[in-house]
């Protein structure tokens, strides 16, 4: 452990991918993959590092994919105090030279200037922003830690399976030749740290803001079910749609937002089941409100499939963030701790979904409304930003 002056008097760069919620939602429209979940987890990361650091011993320099080349005039922002450099790059073979050059420059213009213990923390292992920060190391002193928000070998292949290939090798060196790693999960550190480096596993971040007027917010005279998220069949939307359908009570009702391969089927199912209420996709502020609007938030994903080892869904804080009851199945990269706080699903499959809803039922909703008040009493004292973020500037003060 260090004293809190030592730990704020570090000089640290951070590589992302965070942008305003108005230039990531331009993005998405035109038709980048960005990810809402990395979106949250990185703004919750600065506000955190806002709470427990000097305004002046962060840098910040994000990758962004150049959808349209009217962005590029936008060369970043100022964000929670922090000015944020954006990195365009297009995906050409020249454009990625560019943005490799371009981020050489920027590291050894930080690193030759910055004082203090220097360290480069970076959101996964992005080639653009971690091959040249490797590279430049030893010349310059620092130490290269990531977050570790997934697993190479798990991606799923796009279409140009050839350049994905390249990618993933690329990926899978960097991701086992770093300094040190903040895990999401335990069980990641024998896939990437093959090395043995010091790691601490760091789940993510609650947001206690949102908590307030749960009791206000909630819907009376029905109990609502909300799922937001991904729509596919591995995250359990069809055995949690018919499921539901299977329980007859007319004062349910199943609500589901989100974009994904199965918008079509939950569009089918909700003309069929009217209690079935398609929201569409949500900004992240409005899944909030409803998410504290619902009586339960479940999350059905399956929990057999060996990738869930390797990740903790930022859902689960999310849910438990609001104070409203949660759900979830066992996934083997969520610690015991959380399902303390939780309603768990044993029985993954339509049968599990109608029995457990029938058996919710059968229980006063004040027992559950308890479990999500002693949730959000243990998300917001273990898991916020502040808390969060000292952990890992303490960690990494101690390499």
């Amino acid at each position: 452990m260090v004293q809190g002056e030592s730990v704020k008097n570090m000089d640290i760069l951070y590589l992302g991918y965070f942008c305003n919620e108005s230039l990531f939602n331009t993005l998405v429209k035109k038709g980048s993959n960005s990810s809402h979940a990395r979106q949250q987890f990185e703004r919750k990361l600065l506000c955190g590092l806002k709470e427990n650091m000097k305004d002046n011993s962060i840098h910040i320099r994000s990758y962004l994919p150049l959808m349209d080349r009217h962005l590029r005039k936008i060369n970043g922002e100022n964000y929670c105090g922090y000015d944020i450099d954006y990195m365009w790059c297009e995906k050409r073979i020249d454009g990625v030279l560019n943005a490799l050059i371009s981020n050489k420059k920027y590291i050894e213009n930080w690193a030759s200037r910055s004082g203090g213990k220097k360290v480069i923390l970076t959101y996964s292992a992005n080639p653009l922003h971690c091959i040249p920060a490797m590279l430049l190391r030893r010349k310059y002193g620092y130490k290269v830690v990531t977050i570790s928000s997934e697993i190479s070998v798990f991606r799923r292949p796009p279409k140009n399976l050839i350049l994905f290939w390249i990618w993933k090798k690329i990926s899978f060196y960097l991701e086992n030749n770093f300094d040190a790693y903040i895990l999401l999960s335990k069980y990641m550190n024998n896939v990437v740290n093959t090395r043995n480096k010091p790691y601490i596993v760091m789940e993510g971040f609650s947001e206690p803001e949102i908590h307030l007027d749960n009791d206000a917010l909630t819907t009376k005279n029905k109990m609502i079910f909300f799922y937001a998220g991904w729509l596919s069949e591995d995250n359990g939307i069809k055995i949690l749609v018919e499921g539901f359908r299977y329980v007859t009570h007319k004062d349910m009702e199943l609500w589901i937002c989100g974009g994904g391969g199965l918008v079509n089927y939950v569009k089918e199912q909700a003309e069929k089941d009217p209690r079935i209420k398609y929201l569409g996709i949500k900004p992240n502020e409005e899944v909030q409100r409803l998410e504290r609007k619902a009586s339960f938030l479940i999350n059905p994903r399956f929990s057999n499939e060996e990738y869930t080892k390797y990740s903790f869904p930022s859902k689960t804080l999310e849910y438990m963030s609001t104070g409203t009851p949660t759900i979830l199945t066992r996934l083997k990269g969520i610690p015991e701790e959380y399902f303390d706080y939780s309603i768990v699903l044993e029985n993954e499959s339509t049968e599990g979904i109608k029995s457990l809803l029938e058996n919710i039922r059968r229980i006063p909703y004040e027992d559950y409304t308890l479990l999500g008040k002693r949730a959000l009493d243990f998300v917001s004292k273990n898991k916020t930003p502040m808390i969060q973020v000292r952990r890992i500037m303490e960690f990494v003060y101690n390499l």
